[in-house]
């Protein structure tokens, strides 16, 4: 579009040409900005669209025949491959890591036994340096004074509010952060350190932040079987178990391994601790029984004749 000259009429005519002139060009200026800004939208989304509905051959072929023939969008792209789609960035977007990037952190809760290092990933996309980036990494909290579980300012940890029971426990992977990686270093997992962490990002005024749900495996004790009580040909048996992270399954067996019906077992968490189980049954007398505590592939069972 193209905005045309009109006569006016009460300045001088070589002054009015002036104004006009000027104010013409700046028009067209920015009428073409626009136009290149919606050309370029629509271009990236339609890039955008192909490359998840298309095999990754096939989008990048028409992801480069569009750019070809499309150059008066000036949408430098970049392809990268994302899993089994294209995706596509606008690296004019890019050249400003302010405005146009999102955090990316686990898309399955990350698991880890008690004791063990782990990582809570985190990583800005598309990537760009996050050196200069403030980071703060947190977590609800019930009786701590703050949130903090790992702050990062002006190109140095700043963890002088950091929870108590994270304090030399975690760190930043200092030489990646230019690769826009804001991954959290989290050593000898507790299980109270089982919550939600948010990894929260702040460059210029814009902020961006990411999820990542961690629980901390914790095998518990060998479960202890005992006689509450007994009446006529029958007994109730009471079966507990302490440590356990997360929450297990409590069953009760016969001695051919086959699940009985009891009530529902009851449990107790407790943030150093871990998760305590108990789970009672009223059986007959003269038989076998057994009771499984288990989470995944952490197991432990007892056995009691009565």
């Amino acid at each position: 579009m193209v905005v045309q000259r009109r006569t006016t009429s009460g300045m001088p005519p070589l002054h009015r040409f002036s104004v006009l002139e000027s104010l013409i060009s700046s028009l067209n200026q920015l009428v073409s900005q626009v136009e290149r800004n919606i050309k370029r939208a629509a271009l990236s989304r339609a890039m955008t669209a192909m490359a998840h509905f298309l095999p990754t051959s096939l989008a990048a072929f028409f992801v480069i025949v569009l750019v070809h023939f499309c150059r008066e969008c000036h949408a430098a792209v970049e392809l990268r491959l994302a899993g089994q789609h294209l995706e596509v960035v606008d690296s004019q977007d890019v050249e400003d890591n302010s405005v146009n990037f999102r955090l990316v952190g686990s898309e399955q809760p990350v698991e880890v036994l008690v004791g063990h290092d782990v990582v809570l990933p985190c990583s800005v996309h598309p990537r760009v340096s996050a050196v200069d980036f403030n980071v703060d990494w947190m977590t609800h909290t019930y009786n701590e004074p703050t949130n903090k579980v790992h702050t990062y300012r002006n190109g140095r940890d700043e963890n002088q509010n950091q929870i108590e029971a994270y304090r030399h426990r975690t760190a930043l992977f200092r030489d990646e952060l230019r690769n826009g990686n804001l991954s959290l270093k989290l050593s000898a997992a507790r299980v109270m350190d089982t919550r939600s962490y948010f990894c929260i990002t702040q460059s210029g005024s814009r902020h961006r932040y990411a999820v990542i749900p961690l629980t901390v495996r914790a095998k518990g004790s060998k479960p202890n079987i005992t006689i509450e009580a007994c009446e006529g040909d029958s007994c109730k048996l009471v079966c507990e178990s302490i440590g356990w992270s997360p929450k297990p399954a409590v069953d009760w067996l016969d001695e051919k391994r086959i699940r009985l019906t009891t009530d529902a077992a009851t449990s107790k968490w407790d943030p150093v601790g871990g998760t305590s189980v108990r789970r009672s049954i009223v059986v007959e007398t003269n038989a076998a029984y057994i009771c499984r505590v288990s989470y995944k592939d952490h197991v432990e069972q007892a056995e009691i004749h009565i």
